[in-house]
């Protein structure tokens, strides 16, 4: 059972018997051949050149889009940090406000704050088995 497979019309046997694969060792994981681009014909010159070109290009225009991309992310990012801090700055100027125009007031609600979370901590514990 050694046969061997006919070749498809457009290939042909060389002379020991194996399938001729064009561009290649002899083999079909043989490793393919170099086209000298100086002595190619003039086709394949600009081919390759216009390949070369559109592949610069589209890698320059990959490159601009993730800096544009990375600059916008950044931009954004510190306008969510200033945001932030803002808010945070005005919540704890108003804080300092409350408590030092209303002591008793300011004292009132961190009780009411904390009697709730007890609450809620003690309703929690009831309910796990």
């Amino acid at each position: 059972m050694n046969a061997r497979p006919e070749p498809f019309p457009n290939q042909r046997l060389n002379d020991a018997g194996e399938l001729d694969f064009p561009g290649t060792d002899a083999s079909p994981f043989g490793r393919p051949s170099t086209v000298d681009i100086q002595t190619a014909q003039p086709w394949v010159r600009r081919t390759a050149h216009s390949l070369r070109e559109r592949t610069l290009t589209t890698a320059a225009r990959a490159c601009e889009g993730a800096s544009v991309f990375y600059i916008n992310a950044a931009r954004r990012a510190k306008n969510v940090r200033q945001s932030a801090d803002q808010v945070l700055a005005r919540a704890l100027t108003r804080g300092r406000y409350f408590a030092d125009e209303r002591p008793m007031h300011f004292i009132a609600a961190i009780a009411g704050i904390t009697f709730v979370a007890g609450v809620l901590l003690r309703l929690r514990r009831q309910s796990r088995p």
